[in-house]
C-alpha cells in the first residue's frame, strides 16, 4: 500500500511540474506574396498578400497596388481589386497559345506593409496542352501499392516533342483537392508522345478509391519548365513527415522580384497556361 501511495504522489508531482514554454519568436519585416496566372481559357487573376507573424491566424490583403499585364512586351490590361476581398484583383485580358506575358506589381507610398516599388515577373510563355480524351470511373481489384475500391482516371494522348510540362488539378464534390499531398505536375521526358490509356500505357489516375457517387472536376494545364521547377521545390519544402530523409529548409523563391534588385524576390509565381477540362462521376 505504501508502494502504491508512493507512485500516486510521484505521478501528481510530475503533472504539477509542467512547465509552460513561450517561444519568442522575432517579429520580421513582411515580405510581398503574388501569387497569378494567365490562361487561354480563363481571363487574368492576381492575388497580393503580405506575410504575417507564425501565429496571426491568417495573411493580409494588400489593397491600392497597380498591377498591370504585359503580352509580348504591349501592356494589354489593369487588374482591378475585388470590392468584397481584401488582395483579390481580376482583369479582362484572355491569353493566346505561344504569347509571352509578364506582370508589374507597383507599391504606392503609404502602402500598410511595404515601402514605395516595382516588382516585375519573369516572361511566361503559354504552351500546348492536349485534349482530354476521356475522364472516367474503374473498379480496381486490390494489388501492391492499390487498395481495392473505385478510382477515376483520364485518357489523353501527349504530343510528340520532348519539353512539355503539365500540372493536374482536381475538384472532389466541388470541392478543390488542394493540399501539399494533392499536388500533381509531371514532365513528358518519359512519355514523350504517348497515349495515358493505351497499353502499355496506363490511364493518369486522379483519385480514389472513393464511394460511388462522388463527382470530380479536372483541369490539365501546360506550364513552363520554371514553373515545373517551383512546384517540385515547394512539394519537397511541404509534404514534411519528421524523417531523416526530409529535404533541408530552402527558400522556394518563385519568378516575381523588385525592379533593379534581383535579391529581393516576392514569394509565390506568375504563370502562364493552356487549359483543359473534364468531369465524371463513379459510378457502379
Amino acid at each position: 500500500m505504501k508502494k502504491v501511495l508512493l507512485l500516486i504522489a510521484v505521478a501528481f508531482g510530475l503533472i504539477s511540474c509542467e512547465e509552460v514554454i513561450q517561444l519568442d519568436i522575432p517579429d520580421t519585416p513582411p515580405r510581398l506574396i503574388v501569387n497569378g496566372r494567365v490562361t487561354d481559357t480563363l481571363p487574368v487573376e492576381a492575388q497580393v498578400f503580405a506575410t504575417a507573424p507564425y501565429f496571426a491566424g491568417e495573411v493580409p490583403g494588400v489593397s491600392d497596388v497597380s498591377i498591370i499585364l504585359f503580352e509580348n512586351g504591349t501592356r494589354v490590361d489593369s487588374l482591378i481589386e475585388s470590392d468584397t476581398a481584401a488582395g483579390y484583383y481580376y482583369g479582362s485580358h484572355v491569353g493566346s497559345l505561344g504569347s509571352v506575358y509578364h506582370l508589374s506589381i507597383e507599391v504606392f507610398d503609404g502602402n500598410e506593409y511595404f515601402d514605395a516599388g516595382e516588382w516585375v515577373s519573369r516572361d511566361e510563355e503559354i504552351k500546348r496542352c492536349p485534349p482530354i480524351d476521356s475522364f472516367f470511373s474503374e473498379y480496381r481489384e486490390s494489388a501492391p501499392f492499390q487498395e481495392e475500391g473505385y478510382y477515376v482516371a483520364a485518357h489523353f494522348t501527349e504530343p510528340a516533342g520532348v519539353g512539355d510540362n503539365y500540372r493536374l488539378r482536381a475538384w472532389r464534390n466541388d470541392s478543390i483537392q488542394n493540399t501539399p499531398f494533392d499536388l500533381q505536375f509531371f514532365e513528358d521526358e518519359f512519355s514523350d508522345g504517348l497515349s495515358f490509356g493505351t497499353p502499355p500505357v496506363p490511364a493518369l489516375t486522379v483519385d480514389g478509391p472513393k464511394p460511388v457517387g462522388t463527382t470530380y472536376k479536372i483541369e490539365l494545364g501546360s506550364i513552363t519548365r520554371d514553373y515545373f521547377d517551383f512546384l517540385a521545390i515547394l512539394q519537397q519544402q511541404t509534404v514534411q513527415v519528421g524523417s531523416p530523409f526530409d529535404p533541408p529548409p530552402a527558400a522556394v523563391v518563385g519568378n516575381i522580384f523588385r525592379k533593379g534588385d534581383p535579391e529581393d524576390f516576392a514569394l509565390g509565381f506568375f504563370n502562364a497556361s493552356t487549359l483543359q477540362y473534364a468531369e465524371a462521376v463513379i459510378v457502379e
